[in-house]
């Protein structure tokens, strides 16, 4: 990411980047937040064999929207089918 300043004030310059970073961590943030939900949102419609096909639960993801949406959640879920990998 490129940063123009316009003012030459030191502290104005500084007040510039640092809005600028806030910015890209907010950006990344809703960008993971949209990954997460259209993943959810996909899960979700698949139906319960399909889901047992790979190691899912409704309930789990049912959970999984519930809880907060980042995607420590879409993680979660990948450790959840990992571990019913072959306990069917």
């Amino acid at each position: 990411m490129k940063i123009v300043a316009i003012k030459t004030n030191t502290d104005s310059f500084e007040m510039t980047v640092v809005g600028a970073s806030w910015l890209g961590r907010l950006r990344e943030a809703a960008t993971k937040m949209v990954a997460t939900n259209s993943s959810l949102r996909e899960l979700g419609t698949l139906s319960g064999a399909q889901l047992r096909d790979i190691g899912l639960i409704r309930n789990d993801i049912d959970a999984a929207k519930r809880t907060a949406r980042d995607s420590d959640s879409v993680k979660r879920l990948l450790s959840i089918a990992k571990s019913r990998t072959g306990n069917w």
